[in-house]
């Protein structure tokens, strides 16, 4: 299984995981505080909006994953 997260700003998150779960043989769990979208055939996780979340420090109890700041849970 591939947890597969989904920023909720614009569709290009959305649209790059429909194309890499149409290409893998595994089942794909997206992560996002979009609405479900009817096409989506996988399990869908409901997380809530982040906008209100803004760390001080984003570099302590935190890993980084490309550019984007991830905080550890």
């Amino acid at each position: 299984m591939i947890d597969y997260y989904v920023d909720h700003r614009g569709a290009g998150h959305l649209r790059r995981a429909m194309v890499v779960s149409a290409a893998i043989d595994q089942p794909v769990t997206i992560l996002s505080s979009l609405t479900r979208p009817k096409s989506w055939v996988g399990d869908w996780v409901h997380l809530p909006l982040d906008t209100d979340a803004c760390p001080v420090d984003q570099t302590v109890g935190a890993i980084f994953i490309g550019l984007r700041w991830s905080p550890q849970v």
